[in-house]
This record gives structure tokens, C-alpha cells and sequence, in this order.
């Protein structure tokens, strides 16, 4: 079964997206040390320690009960969701990015709501989700959407799981943001 974000060609491009970006600083600010070895302290509550700092998730801001993935940690956030589910099952979250689908020979039809980043070869990353939704607004290849849903448990035929964006509400959004994210 073909999906937008096959496990291991999306965690394995997030994760490289991630550790490229030189995101060298923690959440708070504070730049990190060599990897001495050495606590740094943050904003958080305990001390990271700098060997352990470079995978050190990067949330996304909860407005009003809404965990808002927005343009500037764009790739993080999205990976952040994918590499931690428990911590976002059952949580709302709102993304906006380009719209696209994906129809099998059976007739299932896939969604995705996704940016373009880096990847292996140039600018051929793509981070974002698939989604469902049962009321649909007619949408054309990359026409810019905001979708707003539950983070979802998703296991296909093949037993592969994953995550994805349940009972999307989609909005078709005049604006566009920025179609290519770098972190």
C-alpha cells in the first residue's frame, strides 16, 4: 500500500531536517556547550544535559486548547508529533500548508496538508500530515489550507503506524504562508 509519508523516508528526513537546521539552542534561548557532558539550565523545570540536548523536542505553542504548529519551527513541531504520539493523541492541532491527495487503484483517496523543505537531494523534503475530514471544501492541487483536527492513531493494511489529523475541520485560506520551511 503506497501512503504520502512512508515510516522511514519521513522520520528518517525529519530527523536529518532537524539535526542539519542547526538548531542550537534550547527552547529558552540558551545556546548549548559542547557536548561536555555538563547540565545546562533552561526555562524548564530540570536541567538538560547538552549531550542530550539535540534531541530535545521542540513544542508547539497550545492556544485555547489548540496546539498551534506554526511556519517558523514548522518541521520540527510536525516531527516533534510523529516521534512523541502519546504525548498528542486525542489533542486538537491547526496547520496550514498546501493541499494534496493521493487516490490508490483501490479508490481509497488519502489528504495531506504539507510544506516543502529540505531533503536528500536539494529542496525535495515535504513535512506535514494526512488528514481526514468528512466535509471537505472543493480544494485543487496546493491550494493553501488550514486544517484543524484530532491528532489520531492511524494503522494501515501493511501494519504500519503513524499518526494522523482525525475530524478535520478544512478551511481554504487566500493567504498563503511560506511553502518552503527550513526547521
Amino acid at each position: 500500500m503506497k501512503r504520502f509519508f512512508s515510516a522511514s523516508a519521513l522520520t528518517l528526513a525529519l530527523c536529518a531536517i532537524s539535526f542539519a537546521s542547526g538548531c542550537g539552542a534550547e527552547p529558552g534561548g540558551v545556546s548549548l556547550p559542547p557536548q561536555t557532558g555538563e547540565a545546562v539550565q533552561t526555562d524548564a523545570s530540570q536541567p538538560v544535559y547538552a549531550q542530550d540536548a539535540y534531541i530535545a523536542p521542540v513544542r508547539a505553542a497550545e492556544i485555547d486548547g489548540v496546539i498551534e504548529i506554526r511556519e517558523k519551527m514548522f518541521i520540527a513541531q510536525c516531527n516533534d508529533i510523529y516521534l512523541n504520539p502519546d504525548e498528542y493523541l486525542g489533542k486538537t492541532v491547526r496547520i496550514e500548508g498546501m493541499y494534496s491527495e493521493y487516490a490508490e487503484e483501490g479508490g481509497d483517496v488519502y489528504y495531506s496538508v504539507a510544506r516543502l523543505g529540505p531533503g536528500c537531494c536539494g529542496n525535495d523534503g515535504v513535512a506535514g500530515f494526512e488528514f481526514t475530514s468528512s466535509d471537505l471544501p472543493e480544494c485543487e492541487l496546493d491550494d493553501w489550507i488550514c486544517v484543524e483536527g484530532v491528532i489520531t492513531p492511524m494503522t494501515y493494511d501493511d501494519g504500519y503506524e503513524t499518526v494522523i489529523i482525525g475530524d478535520a475541520v478544512v478551511t481554504l485560506k487566500a493567504e498563503r504562508g511560506a511553502e518552503f520551511v527550513s526547521q
